[in-house]
């Protein structure tokens, strides 16, 4: 089937007049006749009948605002993409039969990489086993998950549902953001090392192989291996990839994206059977390793098909249609079990439902603005900028690169020329990771980008925070960044200059430069030991107490890594359910005591440390009224241990 492509030049013009009329004719519609319809129709309850229409004319009104907005947004977008579509098809874009990266070549970028890692975690790398990598957050309950893989296939236990926290009762594990690759290797090969080195090393170990991908890929395309390890250094030491390092390892674990990109792309070539396996393999690590990986792999295809496809000029595609089925069928199949009992839990917990798709999303002015680990963001107007984003910072952070974009602009005619199926894949990726709608200094605008519709579509839904598409934008980036500079290096402006290109790259590197200057220490404070010494079995809970966020509710989970209780706490992303620690009563403390009995809650230990005023009011519980009621077994500077039965 012949694949039809409109290339009038007054076909914008006549589309954009059709719009405008159709607008106006429906608000029209609805100012003469449907504001009457709806005054007529109304049953006359609260709210008063004014309010009601004022309620309908905003919704309107902002309907039609998203409407004109979205409309000339997507107009834009499609005259780019046509165009740059018009590039790619006149080019020779055959994936070049080549003898390959050498082994020589491979080696020299993993030893670069990893001595560029360890140039970014020089702290971590000498305190392997007794720091963890970024500040106290999501880290702390990712090295729960090691420890927790450890201690169910050692005691033959569940590994999806757990009493350990959220005692007694326990909670399903299903949905809880696990790194099943992450997960293996630190139960299988990384038995040895402790849970905390293990999980940095892993963290470690993405930004060598991130690296080492990426400069595959990138050498596979340019066949210049200095600007082949520029682009795979703009990949491996993204923003992004560094912020997530600090806090999420399953998001940090982008490592496999470059190797699914060249597999795929050569796959879509020559349709050869290593090269479906070799995509397949990498589909699957990639899926292991992040669900949102899965699911941004699944829209990487969805668009190097339909550059495939304009290319030759047709829409059915059978050879790269069959080859793609067997590359997501294989994993699914692996995978069928576990996806089979999340959908079953999710028809029965409604509760389970996603959000965060217009909170965790990149900023548009992010993209050219310093993030919040940038070495400038210490200065006050851009401290400002990164503090009105919406989000958690490692959630916004989608910093280009002033250098790096000027050079690409600089280069811009080359590689609109040359390499426009790039600049799309950036573009398409950048796209998505603006979320639902467009966020410009915290303000939302109302458009309705494609991630409002994803949303809605199962499995695809599950990835409910767009700014982490920001993996295959800068791996894009980091392609576009190593065929300018080859191409300038050998006829542009920087032929017989390589000290300037040498500045370049250096000016990059000094944009990019993120050290990590924030750990988290683990050690177990001595009230755990106090109980661990009264005690010769684990069958009852311990409540830490004061309650608070989810950093705290994640220091009480690294703590029990080291002492192994059940304890009445827990942080999981997604919790429909109550469990002890909401219903649990506070004011009065005899009804509580009866309440922690009856659930075989032995110990209280109460974390002085968080205790402080909070916006002048004090925190829930009183020590005192406590040490009343409960028998005390120990009390440090750090904490006071109660028994409670």
């Amino acid at each position: 089937m012949k694949l039809i492509v409109f290339r009038k030049s007054g076909t914008p013009l006549k589309v954009t007049g059709v719009f405008l009329a159709c607008l106006v004719a429906c608000l029209g519609g609805y100012v003469l006749i449907g504001r009457r319809v709806l005054a007529a129709s109304y049953s006359g309850k609260s709210p008063p009948l004014g309010q009601y229409l004022a309620r309908v004319d905003e919704q309107v009104t902002l309907l039609a605002v998203t409407a004109f907005l979205s409309f000339f947004l997507y107009l834009f977008l499609v005259l780019i993409v046509r165009r740059l579509l018009r590039q790619d098809a006149d080019a020779a874009y055959a994936m070049p039969t080549r003898s390959g990266v050498s082994l020589r070549e491979a080696a020299g970028a993993f030893l670069v990489y990893s001595v560029l890692t360890f140039a970014y975690f020089p702290t971590v790398v000498l305190n392997l086993g007794s720091q963890l990598i970024g500040p106290p957050g999501d880290n702390m309950q990712h090295l729960w998950d090691i420890w927790w893989a450890r201690t169910a296939l050692q005691g033959g236990l569940d590994f999806l549902h757990t009493t350990h926290i959220y005692w007694p009762g326990g909670f399903n594990l299903l949905f809880h953001p696990f790194s099943s690759y992450n997960v293996i290797l630190a139960t299988t090969v990384g038995w040895p090392l402790s849970p905390v080195a293990a999980y940095n090393l892993l963290i470690l170990l993405t930004f060598v192989l991130a690296g080492v991908g990426a400069f595959l890929l990138i050498r596979h395309l340019t066949e210049n291996t200095a600007a082949a390890l520029l682009g795979g250094f703009i990949f491996a030491f993204s923003p992004t990839h560094f912020a997530h390092a600090l806090h999420q390892i399953e998001i940090a674990s982008l490592q496999f994206v470059p190797f699914f990109v060249l597999y795929y792309l050569k796959m879509l070539e020559n349709g050869s059977k290593r090269n479906v396996v070799l995509a397949s393999i990498f589909f699957l690590l990639n899926t292991l390793c992040s669900w949102y990986y899965m699911v941004f792999a699944l829209l990487c295809m969805a668009g190097c098909y339909g550059v495939t496809a304009y290319r030759r000029k047709r829409l059915v595609l059978p050879g790269p249609i069959v080859s793609s089925l067997i590359v997501v069928g294989a994993t699914f199949i692996i995978i069928s079990p576990l996806a089979v009992r999340m959908l079953l839990y999710v028809a029965r917990t409604p509760g389970v439902s996603t959000w965060g798709y217009d909170v965790y999303v990149v900023d548009l002015l992010g993209l050219l603005v310093p993030h919040s680990y940038h070495w400038l963001a210490g200065l006050q107007p851009i401290a400002q900028l990164n503090g009105a984003y919406s989000g958690f910072r490692n959630e916004s952070a989608g910093y280009l690169g002033i250098i790096l974009m000027g050079f690409l602009l600089a280069s811009g005619r080359t590689l609109v020329k040359q390499a426009s199926r790039y600049v799309m894949g950036l573009l398409y990726f950048v796209v998505l990771a603006l979320g639902a709608d467009i966020h410009f200094a915290g303000w939302s605008i109302p458009v309705a980008l494609p991630y409002a519709a994803i949303q809605y579509i199962p499995i695809l839904s599950e990835a409910r925070a767009p700014n982490r598409a920001m993996a295959y934008a800068y791996l894009f980036l980091g392609i576009l960044a190593a065929m300018a500079l080859s191409r300038q290096l050998r006829e542009g402006f920087l032929r017989n200059r390589a000290w300037a290109a040498a500045l370049l790259a250096l000016g990059i590197f000094a944009d990019f430069w993120t050290p990590c200057r924030q750990t988290t220490a683990v050690h177990l404070p001595p009230a755990y030991a106090a109980i661990a010494g009264q005690e010769k079995t684990k069958d009852f809970g311990i409540l830490d107490l004061p309650r608070g966020t989810w950093s705290r509710r994640g220091r009480y989970m690294m703590y029990q890594t080291l002492h192994g209780f059940p304890i009445v706490q827990g942080y999981i992303s997604r919790k429909p359910s109550p469990s002890l620690i909401d219903t649990l009563e506070y004011s009065d403390l005899s009804v509580q005591r009866e309440e922690l009995r009856s659930a075989h809650v032995k110990y209280i230990v109460i974390h002085k440390r968080y205790l402080a005023r909070d916006k002048g009011q004090w925190n829930e519980l009183d020590p005192g009224r406590y040490a009343e009621e409960y028998e005390t077994i120990l009390e440090d500077p750090e904490n006071v241990v109660l028994r409670v039965y």
